[in-house]
């Protein structure tokens, strides 16, 4: 299982390479990607924090500007889309360790 650091208000970006059976997903075949934890789920269709990237072989996420965002420990899920699969591919799980960052 992927574990990611993020923090609360924060532009740190993370990014995950989609593979499958080991090697990187076809170009441009992924159309969208959610990640959802907890409460919370950021969406490539909606959100401007999560995005496709590399010809829609990697999601990109900026977890810490997700709306409402509190610290604690959270269990991701993250689906992605294609056209033949426009209900979602269960992809990955993810943990997410959200922290609070204090600045000046």
């Amino acid at each position: 299982m992927t574990t990611l650091t993020v923090y609360v208000g924060r532009d740190n970006k993370d990014q995950l390479r989609l593979l499958q059976n080991g090697s990187v997903v076809g170009n441009n075949i992924v159309t969208r990607a959610d990640l959802s934890f907890g409460d919370y789920c950021i969406d490539t269709a909606t959100d401007s924090n999560i995005r496709l990237t590399t010809n829609a072989t990697v999601v990109e996420m900026e977890i810490g500007l997700t709306t409402g965002l509190v610290a604690g420990k959270y269990e991701g899920k993250l689906t992605i889309y294609d056209a033949s699969n426009t209900h979602g591919i269960a992809w990955t799980d993810i943990e997410i360790d959200v922290l609070s960052w204090v600045v000046c």
